[in-house]
């Protein structure tokens, strides 16, 4: 017989003898994060901010979290089903971030790997559309390679995107980045581990132990030049100075013009592993990296869709307000 699980679910309920100035600055120096985004915790709404819990997991989250003069309950899985759920907390045991599930991400249905709630599939542009675009973009890539100093062309073949669009074919699952950098529709069945440092949003999204996408959003204060920078990106990973492609050869690579964003792709292999690495920046002059990884060749069907959602589902947005 399975044990019991638990989740922790909180209301806005703050402990008699603490005032709500103190609770909320204690609760954005425990999550480091801004009061803007703990504001969204008191909404009233009742969520989930951890689930899957063995007691005793869920009794050391209360403890950790009640300190700050918040009161949060652990509620069987069972009882509550319709309250929304959030990725695991940081591999430290410590309480997620409450700002994973607040009222402004509760706008659009969000898929956590302990829901199994279906999301709407958005509108999706024509494919005739995406067809044309595709051929403009092979002639952006053809000229850019006639015109490209041979000093200064890598030694790896290019790419084009016709190769990049085949994979998961089903009900695709849309997530909200926690910190307003973007949305982006996936293959169902991740889970994600969201983290602000400073003004990046760095979330790692994983399918087992096998294949990873991780996306790291920032704002550039220097102007962007695609070729400079994917040949600096590729110096640095032949010189090893990106410790998890050290060793990797570089297959491929490849210019990206999209309507809202530009960059590149790189392709890397080594033994099992394949890896591709995309850049782009907005118009906005925020730069988005995503990594797609995955240790075993039989799972080249995912490198597929993974890149398809960065490069073809994925809604890059303004940079977001700091409070």
């Amino acid at each position: 017989m399975m044990d019991s699980r638990f989740k922790i679910v909180f209301a806005g309920r703050i402990r008699e003898g603490f005032d709500n100035v103190t609770v909320r600055q204690r609760l954005a120096s425990l999550y480091k994060s801004t009061p803007k985004q703990i504001d969204r915790l008191f909404s009233g709404q009742r969520l989930v901010l951890k689930s899957a819990l063995s007691r005793e997991e869920a009794e050391r989250f209360r403890r950790v979290f009640d300190e700050t003069g918040a009161v949060c309950e652990v509620v069987p899985e069972n009882l509550e089903a319709k309250a929304e759920a959030v990725p695991p907390s940081r591999p430290d045991s410590r309480p997620p971030a409450p700002t994973l599930n607040t009222p402004e991400t509760a706008k659009k249905p969000v898929q956590s790997p302990y829901v199994g709630t279906k999301t709407p599939r958005r509108r999706r542009t024509h494919p005739l559309i995406w067809a044309l675009a595709t051929v403009a973009i092979l002639g952006i890539l053809y000229a850019i390679m006639l015109n490209l100093p041979i000093s200064r062309m890598p030694k790896v073949t290019s790419t084009t995107s016709t190769n990049l669009v085949a994979g998961y074919s089903g009900n695709w699952v849309e997530y909200e980045d926690p910190f307003g950098y973007y949305s982006l529709e996936l293959p169902p069945g991740f889970s994600s581990t969201p983290a602000l440092v400073g003004d990046h949003s760095r979330v790692t999204f994983r399918y087992g132990n096998a294949v990873s996408l991780t996306i790291d959003a920032a704002p550039r204060t220097q102007a962007w030049d695609g070729d400079q920078e994917l040949q600096k990106h590729i110096l640095r990973i032949r010189q090893g100075r990106e410790a998890p492609y050290s060793g990797a050869v570089i297959s491929r690579t490849s210019s990206i013009q999209l309507a809202a964003a530009e960059g590149y792709l790189l392709f890397l292999e080594k033994d099992a592993m394949q890896a591709r690495i995309v850049v782009l920046v907005n118009a906005d002059n925020t730069r988005f990296r995503s990594d797609i990884v995955i240790k075993d060749k039989g799972d080249e069907s995912m490198l597929e869709s993974l890149t398809q959602a960065v490069l073809e589902r994925m809604d890059m947005r303004p940079r977001p307000e700091t409070p």
